[in-house]
């Protein structure tokens, strides 16, 4: 992909992050510790090793201790830029505020609250190779009670998404909060407008050059008390 090609990164990371706030009341998920540093460390440099040249922090929740958070990183390879919502807007409606900060035509979206360990170059060439308007990227996990799990065909397609549920169902495709999304896709969404990407946006693409992309590599979910006290020795494995 020629440097002049390269889209930009979205990281969303303004949620209010309920489930944490016994463990971590007044830290978003995007700053969770991670070794020496935060999430969000792990995050960008996932960007930068993938070529990307910029990316586009959607802020919320706590924005200003993100950013200044933000201040004290090297950004000698990659350049940040905060957009903090002035109401909560949900993933969808801050996917598309962020937007607006950026030129490029398809962007690489990644949920501040987890993490696979995945070049996500690999996803923006599947993107790209396929034609796709908008590519999820999907792992396999043993048990998808706590997700819910995608339905896709042997090309890749995405068929259906089934819920939730409380009965164990066994191993399954989940979401693993990392998209490659069009532009043209976000002009459904009105400025301003509250919006969920995985309610309201991907349940209205089926069927409409919405592919997913098969990974087995390690996924943690940040956003919930278990997987949060889970995550250094997640990231140890990785390392190792």
């Amino acid at each position: 992909m020629d440097a002049y090609k390269l889209p930009d990164a979205i990281i969303l990371c303004g949620g209010l992050g309920t489930r944490l706030n016994s463990i971590q009341p007044d830290l978003p998920k995007i700053l969770t510790p991670v070794g020496k540093g935060a999430l969000i460390d792990v995050l960008i440099g996932q960007i930068i090793r993938a070529g990307l040249k910029r990316v586009v922090l959607s802020l919320g929740h706590l924005s200003e201790t993100v950013v200044r958070y933000v201040d004290t990183i090297d950004k000698s390879n990659i350049e940040i830029i905060n957009v903090t919502e002035s109401k909560p807007l949900g993933t969808g409606g801050a996917l598309k505020l962020a937007c607006s900060k950026s030129q490029s035509e398809y962007f690489l979206v990644i949920n501040g609250d987890s993490y696979t360990d995945i070049n996500p170059s690999d996803l923006l060439e599947f993107h790209v190779k396929c034609d796709s308007s908008l590519t999820m990227l999907v792992v396999r996990v043993e048990d998808s009670t706590q997700y819910g799990s995608v339905v896709v065909d042997s090309s890749g397609l995405v068929k259906s998404f089934n819920e939730k549920t409380k009965n164990k169902i066994g191993e399954g495709l989940v979401n693993a909060g990392m998209y490659v999304i069009d532009r043209s896709e976000l002009k459904k969404i009105k400025d301003g407008e509250a919006v969920s990407l995985e309610n309201d946006i991907f349940p209205e693409l089926i069927g409409d050059r919405f592919y997913a992309y098969i990974s087995d590599s390690k996924f943690l979910d940040i956003g919930t008390p278990i997987s949060f006290l889970k995550a250094e020795q997640f990231f140890s494995d990785v390392k190792s």
